[in-house]
């Protein structure tokens, strides 16, 4: 006897921002990372990082807030701190905004108004931020 089995998508796609989508059930929460590498017989900490959820108001649009504050170890021993701000529609996550900054002086800000993206970045080498991201993917 022969089979025939139909085969079914296991991947759903819903556009950034899709009314489809309903994420207001997220509830402000905090919670903590830490990535290990094996030494060894031991484990040593390589980063870790702290996300906390706020939920709030946008000129009258209610967001998301998401502070991630973390430190990563450098190969050499050194250290490097950082903190990612980003804010979303609380339902359907859109993003409105994106700020990063590290001790080791990278600086990235970014705005975000539906397909277009406007901001400055800066990595640790450069001198100064230079504007970027007319549009997404760039």
């Amino acid at each position: 006897m022969m089979t025939t089995l139909a085969l079914v998508a296991d991947t759903l796609r819903i556009a950034v921002g899709s009314p489809a989508l309903d994420a207001s059930f997220m509830a402000p929460h905090r919670a903590r990372v830490i990535v290990e590498r094996q030494v060894g017989n031991g484990w040593e900490v390589v980063a870790e990082w702290i996300n906390e959820l706020t939920v709030g108001d946008s000129a009258g649009k209610r967001v998301q807030r998401w502070v991630t504050t973390g430190t990563r170890q450098q190969p050499g021993g050194g250290q490097i701190k950082w903190q990612i701000f980003q804010t979303y529609d609380h339902t359907t996550l859109a993003p409105y905004g994106y700020y990063y900054t590290s001790s080791a002086g990278a600086d990235i800000r970014l705005t975000m108004d539906g397909p277009r993206i406007r901001g400055t970045r800066k990595t640790p080498s450069d001198a100064a931020a230079r504007p970027c991201c007319s549009r997404p993917g760039t």
